[in-house]
Formats: structure tokens, sequence, C-alpha cells
């Protein structure tokens, strides 16, 4: 019996060996495993950088392409806006060159227009004031008659001038 509990105590050592054993083994297969899948995204992320690079480049190729075509449907359109811009300036200067000289002989006849009546207006104003001098004048002969009695200090001449038809405008 002694034989047979030293091989089981022999066994139970092995035993207890084989699973440490299992145990170690499993801890360094997991750290095996977390190292091969920390490797594993490491390549993976790599190899997405790189992909997504190739699909930008790619695209950005056909985005260029795009760009390269819409610039130039651009720059025609410009080209030929301006063409029509400089058209249409041409055309308007010739006209604005046909109607120059109706406007300047237009402004040389408002200009003629615009003397006659200021000379017209000091004219008026001059007769007008000459008539106010006259209605003073009569009014201020007047004043004298009524301040005197009864033909004393009336002035001996009557001045003609100072009747009552102007001498400007006769009748």
């Amino acid at each position: 019996m002694r034989d047979i509990s030293v091989i089981k105590e022999k066994q139970d050592r092995e035993i207890e060996k084989l699973q440490q054993e299992i145990k170690k083994t499993h801890a360094e297969t997991a750290a095996k495993k977390q190292a091969v899948l920390v490797q594993f995204f490491q390549d993976k992320a790599l190899l997405e950088a790189q992909l997504s690079e190739l699909e930008a480049r790619e695209s950005g190729k056909k985005v260029t392409k795009e760009l390269k075509s819409k610039n130039q449907a651009l720059e025609k359109a410009a080209k030929q806006h301006v063409s029509e811009f400089h058209s249409n300036i041409n055309k308007q200067h010739q006209q604005l060159q046909k109607e120059l000289p109706e406007l300047v002989q237009k402004c040389h006849q408002l200009e003629d227009t615009h003397s006659k009546l200021k000379k017209k207006q000091q004219l008026l104003q001059q007769q007008h004031w000459y008539v106010e001098s006259l209605r003073r004048g009569r009014q201020q002969l007047q004043e004298r008659r009524n301040r005197c009695p009864n033909g004393q200090g009336s002035p001996k001449t009557r001045n003609p001038a100072l009747g009552t038809k102007s001498k400007l405008h006769p009748k």
C-alpha cells in the first residue's frame, strides 16, 4: 500500500504540475492571442488607411478631371459673356455718339432760352421798379396836396411825367 500511496502521491504532484502547466499555457496563450490581436488591429488600421488613401487618390483623379471639365466650361462661358458685354458696350457707345450732337444742340438752345428769359426777367424787374417808383411818387405828391390848405403851397407847375399814364406802355 505504501507503494500505492507513493505512486498516488507522485501522480497527484504530477497532476498538479500539469494543471499549473495548463494554467501557464492558458496564460501564455491568452498573452500571445492578445499580442496577435493587437498586431492584427494595427495592421488592419494601416491597411485601411492605405486603402482610403488609394481611394482618395482615385477619387481625386475623377474630381480633378471633373473640375478641369467644369473649369473649361466656365472659362468658355466667361469669354462668351465678356465678348457679349464688349459688344453691348460698343453698341451703346455708337448710340451715344449719334445722340451727342443732338444733345449739344439742345443744350445750346436751352442756354439761349435761359439767357433770353434772364434778360426778360431783368427788364420786367426794371419795369416793376419804374412802376413802383411812379406809384410812390404819385402817392407823395397826393400827400403833399392833402397837407396844404386850399391852394397854398401846392406846386404851381405840374410835371407830366408824374401823370397817370406810363411812358413804357402808352395806350
